[in-house]
Parts: C-alpha cells; structure tokens; sequence
C-alpha cells in the first residue's frame, strides 16, 4: 500500500472492518518522487489521483499483476500496462469460489454493494453476478 491510500486508509480508518495492517499480507510502501512523477507522464496518467497512480507504479515495479480497483479509468489504464483490475464484486466472487464465503454471505455482499455503498453498481450487474 503506498504512503498516499495510507493516508487516504486513515482517514477511514475507524469505518472499515478489519484493520487493514492487521493483516499480514500488507505493507507500506514508499514510492521515489521522481521516479513516480517520470512515470505518470509516461503513461499519461495525470487526470488520475495520487494513490491511483502510486499503487499502479507499484504493480509495474515490484512487479504485482493485479490491482485492486473500483474505478473504471484506473482499471482501463491498468489494462494498457498489462495489470488485471479486480473490483470489489470480483474479490466477493473470488472468496466464494475458494470457499472463504457461503452463497448466502456473497450474495448478501453484492446486494450490499448495489444498496448501501456509494461504489455504482447497476441492478442489471447484480443480477448477472
């Protein structure tokens, strides 16, 4: 997780369930100024965030081929630099598919996601889903 969604986390911090740094599977990563601003302008990726940015670098970087995304200009740009985008319902159906979720717990989260959150998710995708 770069310094930028780090921050960004903290802001939330006491909304999401559990601790993310908890985890034992995320870092904080630093991310070289110049090395990150060269690489947005190579990419052309100005009207992106800064977190965006950063954790695409990462990916190219470390190298990690997925990135975890709900924005689709951030998932189209991950495309083009050869990284998978999984969103938030792909990452509920994933933990269905392995087993880590019940139907019912995947389906509840994916109604959840079409009812409570603010992430835009049509109707039609739910039903789909």
């Amino acid at each position: 997780m770069p310094e930028s969604v780090h921050q960004e986390y903290k802001k939330h911090e006491g909304d999401i369930e559990p601790n993310v740094f908890s985890l034992k599977n995320i870092k904080q990563m630093s991310v070289e100024s110049e090395k990150h601003e060269k690489f947005i302008r190579e990419h052309k990726l100005e009207k992106l965030h800064m977190g965006e940015t950063e954790c695409l670098y990462l990916c190219k970087n470390l190298p990690i081929d997925v990135i975890l995304t709900n924005d689709l200009a951030v998932r189209d740009t991950a495309s083009e630099l050869d990284i998978t985008p999984v969103g938030s319902i792909g990452v509920i159906v994933k933990a269905y598919r392995e087993n880590r979720l019940t139907f019912a717990h995947a389906e509840k989260y994916i109604f959840d996601l079409y009812e409570i959150s603010s992430l835009f998710v049509t109707r039609a995708i739910v039903e789909l889903v």
